[in-house]
């Protein structure tokens, strides 16, 4: 009798180990495919797809497909896939949508406005190519419009409010207008859809939203001095690393100040020390990845009231503190970039951090541009957060770069590395954990205007952790500051929506 039950009970977990085996398999099978799109679980759809045959999806499918391939950084499958559509159909609203989708994933901002404007001009009301329309102005620095629009799609969308899409959208919105007010209530909305489900998630949301409602009593990364121009030696020489740095003096003791136009949030602080010494008020917990370091790193979201450099302040910092990964992190990283009051200039010939006001830049600028303007160049820029810029790769393809001072030299996202076939040798990178990073190693030609990059060895990487979320935008190319120093200087002016290069200080 008992052998009996045994086996008994032995067939039955051994049945529902199986049926635990099949809905796992096929739990993509049943997938609501508007209610993941909307809460922007864009890669369990791509997953869902790829077990399909396109060419036997109808138009619908084929285009959610190719416009959340986009969305994940996977821009160039995206684009082969979107070309067979363009060719077996007739341009309507959903197609021209999903091409600008596509091509602003791919950086190509041009051919993405014109889609998504057409698509719009052919319906109105076209949900998708309005959201990706927001966050094209956004990239294009145009706040105001895309406030605006975003004002008119809340209104008219009510029942969209509470998605995730529509959520990451909004908060990205009023993260790059710094209109924090909306931002807080834009967290207490959100707080309270998880007050009674998520316990943790609505503290944090909570605390975010009361951090930012301190924040919002100021203009946010605004500089203060009582000059035009304001030069700033770097801290350490440019002879014995990389990096562009200031020194932070605060009751007598240095604190280093990586000036890093690739850091994400603004202002990120990793000394304990500095964030109590510039008493930051603390919002809820914040995760995050940093370069190479691996997983995801914790921290809390924070706002810094004003950081004092002596000739000149920035005030209402809002960012993360992040516990040091390791020593040899500099106790806080701030991108420049996120200043809008000022043009900023990294000048990696004379090694020196300079601020001015729009009219004495021009007057410097001209007053040395004019007689030699083969010594200059001037870029679109593009992002509100970063520094993107149109280059030219080899001579003849299109590319778009983020200049990232916090990086190293010239580098490639691998998909792009690909496209342009070029030959890639398998290389392999010790981090200070002792973790290896496998990535390639090849040759490439980059053209900023005037001014040419030319690498024998630039490093490919797949770049697939850093990409935005809600668009799948991720750079071709990454110029860092071993390309800039001792060579050139790098201006951000944020009034023309400008990035300018020159091989002169002025």
């Amino acid at each position: 009798m008992g052998k009996k039950i045994s086996f008994n009970r032995a067939r039955l977990l051994l049945s529902v180990f199986f049926l635990l085996l099949f809905i796992n398999a096929n739990q993509t099978e049943d997938l609501d495919l508007t209610k993941a799109y909307w809460e922007a679980n864009f890669s369990l759809i791509v997953d869902y797809f790829q077990k399909k045959d396109f060419k036997e999806l109808p138009l619908k499918e084929k285009l959610l497909y190719i416009e959340c391939l986009a969305r994940t950084a996977q821009s160039q499958v995206a684009e082969e896939k979107l070309n067979q559509v363009l060719a077996d159909y007739p341009l309507s609203g959903d197609i021209l949508a999903t091409a600008g989708i596509v091509y602003f994933s791919m950086g190509r901002f041009k051919e993405a406005e014109e889609f998504i404007d057409k698509a719009l001009r052919f319906d109105p009301n076209h949900q998708k190519a309005s959201l990706a329309k927001i966050m094209l102005l956004l990239y294009l620095q145009q706040y105001r419009e895309a406030e605006a629009l975003y004002e008119k799609f809340a209104k008219k969308y009510r029942l969209l409010a509470d998605t995730s899409l529509v959520y990451l959208v909004e908060a990205e919105l009023y993260i790059a207008s710094r209109n924090l007010r909306k931002i807080s209530r834009l967290y207490e909305r959100r707080a309270n859809k998880f007050r009674k489900s998520e316990k943790r998630t609505y503290e944090n949301l909570k605390k975010n939203s009361q951090l930012f409602r301190k924040a919002s009593r100021g203009k946010t990364f605004y500089v203060t001095t009582g000059k035009d121009k304001v030069v700033v030696p770097f801290a350490e020489s440019l002879k014995q690393g990389q990096f562009a740095v200031l020194y932070l003096k605060i009751k007598g003791k240095n604190f280093k100040v990586l000036l890093d136009t690739g850091n994400e949030v603004g202002w990120i602080i990793h000394s304990s020390e500095l964030n109590k010494s510039l008493n930051s008020k603390k919002g809820g917990i914040a995760l995050t990845q940093i370069g190479t370091e691996e997983g995801i790193l914790h921290g809390t979201h924070i706002y810094s009231k004003r950081v004092d450099f002596g000739d000149f302040s920035i005030n209402h910092l809002t960012g993360t503190y992040i516990p040091k990964p390791h020593q040899r992190y500099h106790e806080a990283n701030f991108n420049p970039a996120f200043i809008r009051n000022r043009v900023v200039t990294l000048d990696y010939i004379g090694e020196q951090l300079i601020l001015r006001t729009k009219e004495r830049f021009d007057q410097d600028l001209n007053s040395v541009a004019t007689p030699q303007p083969d010594h200059f160049t001037k870029l679109p820029w593009y992002g509100y957060k970063h520094a993107f810029v149109p280059v030219l790769a080899n001579g003849k393809t299109d590319a778009l770069a983020m200049i990232e001072t916090g990086a190293a030299d010239i580098a490639l996202k691998l998909d792009f590395a690909r496209k342009l076939r070029l030959n890639l040798e398998p290389a392999v990178r010790y981090v200070s954990t002792g973790k290896a990073f496998r990535y390639h190693k090849t040759s490439i030609k980059i053209s900023a205007g005037l001014f040419q990059f030319d690498r024998r060895v630039a490093e490919v990487w797949p770049l697939d952790r850093f990409f935005n979320r809600i668009t799948g935008l991720a750079p071709d190319v990454i110029i860092g500051p071993s390309a800039l120093k001792g060579r050139l200087v790098l201006s951000l002016d944020p009034f023309d929506k400008k990035i300018i290069l020159a091989d002169t200080s002025y």
